[in-house]
């Protein structure tokens, strides 16, 4: 699965950010809006929203994503990054995040590399030697390494993969 331009990611992310809202707003609001890391904040028309902290929290919890297009892993953390802030007002960011930084760092979230291909491919036999420049081309993306989701993958993997159904032409959707 590839995360392309972060189109799944954004509707994942959305949809993420709801139910926290509706959980946080049905179980006692007035107790998600106190303490030293707010979930919520009276909204001026009169209604909760989640915090710029807890829309953070939320990213960097839940939000993984694996392109082999370096472009499109900077075009999807620049939307993730968008999204957290969707809604904000300077005043706010600036109410909200005095002491730390506004926009998360979603480099340990959002990764390049062929997701297909893992590590063990250079160890195959009869594989042909190959040049720098056709290593980089492949991008083999070690799911379990240092440079993968190591953490992740020792507790058990993830708990749910999103991505576009394969392409099937029209022409032949019948047979």
């Amino acid at each position: 699965p590839a995360c392309g331009s972060g189109s799944f990611l954004i509707g994942a992310y959305q949809f993420l950010l709801d139910w926290y809202h509706n959980y946080y707003i049905t179980h006692d609001p007035v107790a998600y809006a106190k303490g030293k890391h707010p979930k919520l904040v009276a909204s001026c028309s009169n209604s909760w929203a989640l915090t710029t902290p807890e829309r953070k929290r939320i990213l960097l919890a839940h939000i993984y994503g694996v392109d082999i297009d370096s472009q499109a892993v900077e075009v999807t953390k620049l939307s993730l990054l968008l999204k957290v802030l969707e809604g904000e007002t300077a005043q706010t960011v600036q109410r909200e995040l005095i002491h730390e930084r506004v926009l998360p760092d979603l480099a340990d979230n959002i990764k390049c590399g062929n997701s297909l291909i893992g590590s063990d491919f250079y160890s195959q036999p009869g594989l042909p030697e190959m040049d720098t420049e056709a290593h980089l081309r492949i991008n083999v993306f070690d799911w379990d390494g240092n440079h993968g989701f190591a953490e992740i993958m020792a507790h058990g993997g993830f708990d749910a993969v999103i991505g576009n159904p394969p392409y099937v032409r029209i022409q032949v959707i019948n047979e």
